[in-house]
């Protein structure tokens, strides 16, 4: 009895260990504390279970990358794929403009969003797209964007991978079953340092055996490498392969850019719209237009503004008062009479009084007519 106690509470915690390791709970519970420790020297009053709430919230909808370094962005897999998330949805109006950006533009666009983002990550990115010797060209922001999902999610992956290409290219009869062991030179020369190019029959290695090697190595690294379903669909297309090939296959695979499922397709992903970040006005998404703007939480407090309809008097280049509507159309442009052209000022003017005849002065005036008489 007391065996069989004790062989479910070891699955249990079997079970509660696997879960862990692959939703990374422990990772996430360590840096909500530290971030709530940090907070509390600021603010002593802070309210722990809100702030558990709003951390988790924020790890569930992926905006708790924004800002953080680089050793929490590549702490999990989730981390990464959100991370390529918000530098799409920062920056995907350069995609929009057409714009061609270099490896240190797009090295500096990531520092702000993360500000101690190694270079290194943005150069091997940019192998993936570019040949060794065109290091220099400038790169579209789409083709970046979908060679650093690749590069940010199977970093690991694409070192096993690199490391397996270059003992096949030296032994091209190597048996499925053999451990690969990189020397301590290969694991000092760059990972995307292999053969680049178009492939033929003299070029690349067996795709086949490739793919019968790299299996094991996403068994192992499991959400840090692709599935091998993705892998076979990437390389049965052809009998050999470069690895130049094999890295921009996997940049353009729709179906592995499906499985982690944080960028749209490639076809949509300059036309989808995302509420989060497009400000449309009433009129255009057919909403009821409200008599007043809304007024954000924390700024000048409950003034009142005019309406959309009312008239508002703005200040013309003479000093007029100009009465608009909410289109800017001039309702009445008449400057005021009492206005200085010169300076612009307004003008002291003497008010009239009215003239009063008092009977005395009448008298005196009718003695002193009849004198002259």
């Amino acid at each position: 009895m007391w065996n069989r106690h004790n062989y479910i509470f070891m699955k249990q915690q079997q079970i509660a260990v696997t879960k862990e390791e692959k939703h990374h709970v422990l990772t996430y519970i360590e840096d909500a504390i530290s971030q709530l420790l940090e907070h509390k020297e600021t603010n002593s009053k802070v309210n722990t279970a809100k702030f558990f709430s709003d951390y988790f919230s924020s790890v569930k909808e992926g905006n708790h990358v924004l800002f953080r370094e680089y050793s929490y962005v590549h702490a999990t897999p989730h981390n990464r794929a959100c991370f390529v998330r918000t530098f799409w949805k920062c920056f995907r109006n350069i995609g929009k403009k057409g714009d061609l950006l270099s490896v240190k533009e797009y090295h500096s666009l990531l520092c702000l969003l993360c500000p101690d983002f190694p270079f290194s990550v943005v150069l091997k990115t940019a192998r993936i797209i570019l040949m060794d010797d065109a290091m220099d060209c400038h790169i579209s922001f789409s083709d970046f964007l979908y060679a650093f999902q690749v590069q940010s999610c199977f970093d690991e992956f694409l070192s096993k991978c690199a490391e397996i290409y270059k003992e096949l290219q030296n032994n091209p009869q190597v048996s499925p079953d053999t451990v690969v062991v990189p020397t301590s030179e290969e694991r000092a020369a760059p990972v995307h340092a292999a053969t680049n190019g178009p492939c033929n029959n003299t070029e690349g290695v067996d795709a086949n055996l490739f793919h019968r090697l790299l299996i094991p190595v996403c068994e192992k690294l499991d959400k840090y490498a692709p599935s091998p379903v993705v892998l076979k669909e990437l390389l049965s297309a052809a009998s050999r392969v470069t690895f130049y090939g094999f890295l921009m296959a996997m940049a353009k695979c729709e179906a592995l850019n499906t499985s982690i499922g944080k960028l749209p397709n490639k076809g949509e992903l300059l036309d989808i719209s995302d509420p989060e970040l497009t400000l449309e006005s009433p009129a255009q998404s057919g909403a009821d237009v409200p008599s007043t703007p809304p007024i954000r939480p924390g700024s000048a407090a409950n003034k009142t503004r005019p309406s959309s309809g009312q008239l508002r008097p703005l200040l013309s280049a003479q000093g007029s008062s100009i009465l608009t509507n909410s289109s800017g159309v001039s309702l009445a442009s008449k400057p005021p009479s009492s206005t200085c052209r010169g300076c612009h000022k307004p003008m002291r003017t003497a008010s009239r009084r009215p003239r009063v005849l008092s009977t005395e002065s009448d008298d005196d005036d009718d003695d002193s007519a009849s004198t002259t008489d």
